[in-house]
């Protein structure tokens, strides 16, 4: 997130949130990047496509926090940047603007 926790003396509950979900995606991230190393995938295109997009999910929310609704129901999401991902498309198409992301 922006705000350091650990720098910070009031948390509110919305920058709580926003760090779990953030520590969450990152995880997810950090597990596709290293299925990508050890070689896991036939067709790593598609994949350096979706590593692209979670990277910049994961460069927007350590930027901005997002609405505490919205981020509780990212942390009730099984696979968060892959649903992200799959509706993409639908929602932003090819823009990599941050208020699009």
């Amino acid at each position: 997130m922006k705000n350091d926790i650990k720098k910070l003396e009031k948390i509110t509950d919305e920058m709580f949130i926003n760090d779990i979900s953030y520590k969450i995606m990152q995880k997810e991230y950090d597990l596709l990047i290293r299925a990508i190393d050890e070689g896991e995938y036939d067709n790593i295109e598609p994949m350096m496509r979706a590593a692209y997009f979670y990277k910049r999910v994961l460069s927007v929310l350590e930027n901005k926090d997002i609405p505490m609704r919205a981020s509780i129901g990212l942390i009730d999401t099984y696979k968060v940047l892959d649903g992200l991902f799959e509706d993409k498309d639908e929602y932003i198409g090819d823009s990599d603007a941050d208020t699009d992301i």
